[in-house]
């Protein structure tokens, strides 16, 4: 292997390492946000204002999570 090859085996190695660490950042920040959404549903005491926001914000998260999903496997 050329020290030319080598190096490009080395960035890309990189650059995998760099883009499962962006997944795990993006999931865990996702995560916080829906744990947020269910702690706010689970304090409303039944007001709709907040369940309805809260679901709204919920359902937000979730298509992150599938955009996230798409994007890193």
């Amino acid at each position: 292997m050329t020290d030319a090859q080598a190096h490009q085996q080395e960035l890309e190695q990189q650059e995998q390492e760099d883009s499962i660490w962006e997944r795990a950042r993006l999931m865990a920040k996702n995560h916080g946000k829906m744990i947020g959404c269910a702690q706010t549903i689970r304090d409303s005491n039944g007001d709709e204002d907040y369940v309805r926001i809260a679901v709204k914000y919920l359902l937000e998260a979730l298509k992150e999570h599938d955009d996230i999903m798409r994007r890193y496997g």
